[in-house]
């Protein structure tokens, strides 16, 4: 041991100390990529969300011009406005259930494909499952709110005069 610390000038304690780091700032710096990259994962996930939920409304906004003349019809046959809203709105509930229902089998059955090339990580997580699921069919919703509060308004005399 004294072998050792002879060996070494007598400064180099002082210059270690000089070059030394707290060790957070270690930890900081080592989990700063993973930070980078969940902030980049997140930022795509919230654009990818914003793009399907303005498509699934303009998707329902074009059902909801096709069926302009069934709707009319309704109308003047006297079907109130919260019944037209439950309409469009249980047809969008409908194709969001049916359509997560399908995503999550597909994605269970990707999951057993993929388990053996992932190591050390889960790769099923019910929580992440139930939270995707219920964050999809809550956009579906509100997407469809908006074509449904408009199907709900309609004239019967505009909607029965459009082609």
């Amino acid at each position: 041991m004294q072998v050792i610390i002879r060996a070494n000038p007598p400064d180099a304690a002082v210059r270690a100390m000089k070059t030394a780091t707290p060790l957070q700032a270690q930890l900081d710096q080592l989990s700063a990529r993973r930070r980078a990259n969940t902030a980049l994962l997140l930022m795509f996930s919230s654009v990818s969300m914003l793009l399907t939920s303005i498509g699934l409304y303009a998707l329902v906004h074009f059902t909801v011009i096709q069926r302009t003349p069934e709707i009319g019809l309704r109308i003047a046959l006297g079907a109130a406005p919260a019944q037209v809203f439950r309409l469009i709105l249980w047809h969008g509930i409908r194709s969001a259930v049916s359509g997560t229902v399908t995503g999550l089998a597909a994605a269970l059955i990707l999951l057993r494909m993929l388990a053996g090339l992932v190591h050390g990580i889960q790769t099923y997580d019910a929580l992440a499952f139930a939270i995707a699921a219920l964050l999809l069919v809550g956009v579906m919703i509100a997407a469809t709110m908006g074509p449904a509060f408009s199907a709900a308004k309609m004239a019967p005399s505009r909607a029965l005069t459009c082609e």
